[in-house]
């Protein structure tokens, strides 16, 4: 299954753009009227407010909530289905009190008159939308309702996704992903936004991802041994020597403190090596977006 998957993998081809065109993710609509991405989550991905908040914070973005009068109505061009009424949005009471504040902590007063007799109630408040009138109502946050995910523009990456950061070394973007998956989540999620799993191994592109860790950890790379040759390659096809000869069969960075102990030095704070995992274990990811200037 895993040499199935690496080969599916290494025949996708790497989403490389300039900086004045936009890209979030494979499955995120843009729509140039508001210059932002956004996806629908229905049908078999509803979720309570809670869970729509992690959910769109997990694929970088943010829940949607409409920023001008007529941004509600994105949720049709979105899907047309009759079956999609009343969806969250990122606004709500988290103290139910009549305090309605925005995800990103804005106080929006003007939706403060929904609340009416229930202003004084201990219960959190989510709001909820039609997305055939626009309008608004309170309902109980704990509720499964279909949502949207927005992303907003950012000119430093040929993607919106302000978790990657640009190297004037190597002209290419990475993003350190904290969350735990295993290898071929970590794969797929890289896909998704138009990206690889890094093949980082020069000590400009370490050097570039070591600025960006704070924690010492393990983090999965975009290397797999292929069997029964024992070899590793990584997922842009190349073979590697870079990896101990154990038992697991996918490639990690192995991030350690580095006891630095001279005078006047500029050298990052860990140092790195490569080993292996079990594949089907779970530990964070590192991606790479390569980018034409």
């Amino acid at each position: 299954m895993f040499d199935q998957l690496f080969i599916y993998f290494l025949g996708i081809t790497v989403v490389s753009a300039s900086h004045n065109v936009n890209f979030f993710r494979r499955d995120y609509t843009f729509l140039e009227e508001y210059n932002a991405f956004y996806k629908l989550h229905w049908a078999d991905a509803v979720g309570t407010w809670n869970e729509a908040f992690l959910a769109c914070d997990d694929e970088g973005a943010g829940l949607f909530y409409p920023e001008d009068v007529d941004e509600w109505q994105i949720a049709r061009n979105l899907s047309d289905s009759p079956d999609l009424e009343g969806i969250f949005v990122g606004v709500h009471d988290e103290l139910g009190r009549g305090d309605l504040l925005s995800f990103d902590g804005l106080f929006l007063p003007d939706f403060s008159e929904l609340h009416g007799i229930n202003q004084d109630d201990s219960e959190p408040k989510c709001l909820v939308m039609s997305v055939t009138t626009g309008r608004y109502n309170i309902g109980s946050c704990k509720n499964k309702r279909p949502f949207i995910c927005k992303k907003k523009d950012n000119e430093y990456c040929p993607t919106i996704d302000s978790g990657y950061i640009y190297s004037k070394t190597t002209k290419k973007c990475y993003k350190v992903h904290k969350r735990e998956i295993t290898w071929a989540e970590a794969m797929h999620t890289c896909y998704m936004e138009g990206g690889i799993l890094s093949t980082a191994i020069h000590s400009s592109e370490l050097n570039d991802i070591l600025n960006m860790i704070t924690e010492v950890k393990y983090f999965f790379m975009g290397f797999r041994r292929i069997m029964p040759h024992n070899a590793f390659y990584s997922v842009r096809g190349e073979k590697v020597d870079i990896f101990p000869r154990n038992a697991e069969n996918c490639g990690i960075l192995v991030v350690n403190e580095r006891n630095d102990d001279c005078y006047n030095c500029n050298q990052n704070k860990h140092m790195a090596s490569y080993s292996t995992y079990d594949c089907n274990g779970t530990l964070p990811f590192i991606c790479e977006l390569d980018v034409k200037l």
